[in-house]
């Protein structure tokens, strides 16, 4: 019957309302933080699988009480465990949801599409998003951390394997986060805007993905194009809302910067920041 979707026994996790159960995932916690760890990543924090009521009233709670209800409770228990040890100890949860982000310091996903819409960046501009990058020329997923303001996560054999595993992959996540460390108060610190304040076309139609920052220490703007295709260089023309003119480019793989005067030329599965 299992085969046919009956009667799974699906895991459904411990009630967090239980203040006894809480005891026992601070006692376990502690260890972590005893044993020198420098933070954790809660997997699939974001659910209770089928659960959204418990009926146990021995727990302490009401009679149907929701099951949601303390998921940041248990994090901040563990906060006052590690802060006095670690102030730098890192609370990660996997997909995290709006509520939860008051207390975890990031938010783990995976968004290997060329249609991913950046929802969880929406919702928290300035929140610690970061994304799985499992490819062994992973250049688009690369591309997508910097369009997206994404933490790379590198994962080649989804977590099997070693950094070594994927040279190709490293060498140009690195070149990417050189590039937003350089500039930083754009495409790191400033404001993300996504397409909204800008224009990209290529061949006269609308180029996605692209993605406009709003510098945070100057208000200017700065403009981050991919091109995802694996085959085709293109050229973009981008015009921004406030008539601003964006004269020079650079690409990830390349320091040199050039001029955007005759237009930004992106080769396959890379991508170009575009500033004034």
């Amino acid at each position: 019957t299992q085969l046919m979707d009956i009667n799974t026994k699906r895991l459904i996790p411990m009630c967090f309302s239980s203040e006894d159960y809480l005891r026992v995932c601070d006692d376990e916690f502690r260890k972590m933080v005893e044993l020198g760890a420098d933070g954790i990543l809660f997997d699939e924090s974001l659910h209770h699988t089928p659960a959204l009521l418990c009926f146990d009233e021995s727990h302490g709670h009401r009679y149907g009480a929701p099951v949601y209800a303390n998921d940041r409770k248990l994090i901040q228990n563990f906060h006052r465990i590690s802060d006095p040890v670690n102030a730098d100890f890192l609370f990660a949860g996997e997909a995290n949801y709006d509520w939860e982000m008051d207390t975890y310091h990031l938010s783990y996903h995976r968004s290997e599409s060329k249609q991913h819409i950046p929802l969880s960046r929406y919702m928290l501009p300035e929140g610690l998003f970061m994304t799985a990058v499992t490819g062994f020329n992973d250049r688009n997923m690369v591309n997508q951390c910097l369009l997206f303001n994404y933490v790379i996560s590198y994962e080649p054999y989804n977590f099997k394997g070693h950094l070594d595993d994927y040279p190709l992959t490293m060498a140009y996540g690195t070149k990417m986060d050189a590039l937003r460390a350089e500039l930083r108060d754009y495409f790191w610190d400033g404001e993300f805007r996504h397409e909204v304040g800008a224009k990209v076309t290529s061949e006269s139609k609308p180029h996605q993905p692209f993605a406009v920052f709003i510098n945070a220490k100057n208000g200017k703007s700065g403009v981050v194009v991919a091109n995802y295709d694996e085959i085709k260089t293109i050229t973009v023309q981008i015009a921004l809302d406030n008539g601003e003119t964006l004269n020079r480019y650079r690409l990830v793989e390349d320091a040199d910067w050039q001029s955007s005067a005759n237009g930004i030329v992106i080769p396959p599965q890379s991508a170009a920041v575009v500033i004034e």
